[in-house]
């Protein structure tokens, strides 16, 4: 057999054994799983304050967000168990927001999803370059266990 017709061995991450994500990506996903519960608290907060103002309508809208950001917190999550990545908790920083009217709240939801969702879109690039389609699919909707953080993302945007 000659040089040409040998093909030269695939070098391969026997650590994906044991845990099926790349060490970076699996970190991003840690991070953002810290990012969700503090907006889930964000959220709560806002809840506190409406409804103690005497809006509770508007309440109830931010504790509908907190659920939200809790069931993307439960996806990823899930994501992370389902590919065998042992992690600990990353700290959630305290709530430390001076509300001092009405309309903050709202500016600080949009500036806290802008956020999210650039955060989001740079596990979908590292996803993407890593070639981990499974993830990548995982983020867009598609996958063996739920998680629509990118659509998610656009339905809140439309």
């Amino acid at each position: 057999m000659s040089e040409q017709e040998k093909t030269p061995e695939t070098k391969i991450d026997k650590n994906r054994r044991y845990c099926a994500l790349d060490n970076t990506l699996a970190s991003m996903l840690v991070t953002q799983l810290g990012s969700e519960l503090y907006n889930k608290h964000l959220y709560m907060t806002f809840a506190n304050y409406f409804d103690t103002d005497g809006l509770p309508k508007l309440g109830d809208y931010y504790k509908m967000r907190a659920d939200e950001e809790e069931l993307h917190h439960k996806w990823i999550y899930e994501y992370l168990n389902y590919n065998d990545v042992c992690f600990t908790y990353p700290t959630v920083k305290e709530i430390d927001i001076n509300i001092k009217n009405r309309i903050d709240p709202f500016l600080a939801t949009v500036d806290k999803e802008i956020e999210t969702t650039s955060n989001i879109n740079k596990i979908v690039e590292k996803a993407r370059d890593l070639k981990d389609w499974a993830t990548f699919n995982w983020l867009m909707g598609g996958g063996p266990i739920e998680g629509k953080l990118i659509p998610e993302q656009v339905d809140i945007a439309a």
